[in-house]
């Protein structure tokens, strides 16, 4: 073989040496970026309590954390729970023995639940307000005026919220009910019978009070008097937010049985529907600003940065429907749902 043949060759094999040890290391690197920038761009949600594994164990239908320990949960049917440790053990909270929880709400420090006593042959209304992170609950008496009234017009309470002029507002079978609390009882100013079937309310901080529920109607108050917005009969809403700019309806329709979430911008005159695309079962929606989530059934879990004008699906670690979304701040949320399932989000 001729010199020039043998230099071409090891000029080649230098060539081929230099050029695996450039280019390896920027593939791997390349590599780890993808995966990087994978990981970063997922939102963790993490399974932190599952009793699937215990029989016909309820669902757990609304959330509220204190602090990153300390939550309340209430049950489907009766009752509720309470954690210390983040949302991975719980415990059964007593006080709620025998109590059909609907909802609960959080204010001035303060913690209430709304249902009714089904320990007795007829059910009886019920408020119960706890002021130490739901480890103690009492309950909440009328006058004997306002007693009276409750026991003739309601079997239950469905929901209650507080006006930004320390107003209580209630809703339940015999209607809606303006009080004041005052020397810890209730004290009724007026019961607003309704010919729909309301079962949630929402004060805003603008002193403006909504109420939604059955055959596609939502209604607000003002001037004295409920006025109403009928949205078509075969609807239900089950959950309403206030946002910055924005409100939103979640529902189903008994017609197709299908749910899905409603955006307003006009404050409720019109609504265009921003259903996630693929969304099975929305159940819930938490927005702040433009970053928000929407859950529902077979553990769908959807996430917008944009205030909700799109969604995109994120990774759900279980399959069993969510129910319920809260977050303390925009690093630590939980969500709720089927058979006692706890997801924690930590940033």
């Amino acid at each position: 073989m001729s010199l020039k043949f043998k230099t071409i060759g090891l000029v080649s094999i230098l060539l081929f040496i230099l050029s695996w040890f450039y280019l390896v290391p920027n593939r791997l690197t390349m590599t780890d970026n993808l995966r990087l920038t994978e990981t970063l761009r997922m939102d963790k949600w993490e399974m932190v309590s599952d009793m699937s594994g215990i029989f016909d164990y309820p669902a757990y239908t609304d959330v509220f954390f204190f602090d990153v320990n300390n939550g309340v949960t209430l049950l489907s049917g009766v009752g509720g729970e309470r954690t210390k440790d983040g949302g991975k053990t719980w415990e059964n909270i007593s006080d709620f023995d025998n109590i059909g929880t609907s909802s609960l709400i959080f204010i001035n420090s303060e913690i209430w639940v709304v249902g009714a006593n089904i320990a007795n042959k007829k059910d009886r209304p019920v408020i119960l307000k706890s002021n130490d992170k739901g480890e103690h609950w009492k309950r909440q008496n009328f006058d004997l005026k306002s007693l009276k009234q409750v026991n003739k017009e309601f079997s239950h309470f469905d929901d209650i919220c507080f006006d930004k002029n320390g107003k209580s507002w209630i809703v339940g079978d015999g209607g809606i009910l303006e009080a004041k609390f005052e020397n810890n009882k209730f004290k009724i100013s007026r019961i607003f019978e309704t010919k729909e079937k309301l079962y949630h309310l929402l004060c805003e901080d603008s002193g403006k009070i909504w109420a939604y529920g059955d055959n596609g109607v939502i209604a607000y108050y003002n001037q004295l008097q409920w006025n109403y917005q009928k949205m078509g009969e075969d609807k239900v809403f089950t959950k309403m937010l206030i946002a910055t700019d924005s409100m939103w309806l979640v529902g189903s329709s008994r017609k197709t049985s299908q749910r899905f979430l409603l955006k307003s911008k006009d404050n409720g005159l019109t609504w265009e529907d921003k259903t996630p695309t693929s969304a099975d079962g929305v159940t819930d929606i938490y927005l702040e600003k433009n970053v928000g989530w929407v859950i529902g059934f077979n553990g769908n879990i959807f996430k917008t940065l944009d205030g909700g004008e799109t969604w995109e699906k994120e990774q759900s670690p279980t399959e069993k429907g969510l129910l319920s979304i809260f977050f303390l701040n925009s690093e630590n949320g939980w969500i709720v749902g089927d058979s006692g399932i706890v997801l924690r989000y930590k940033n």
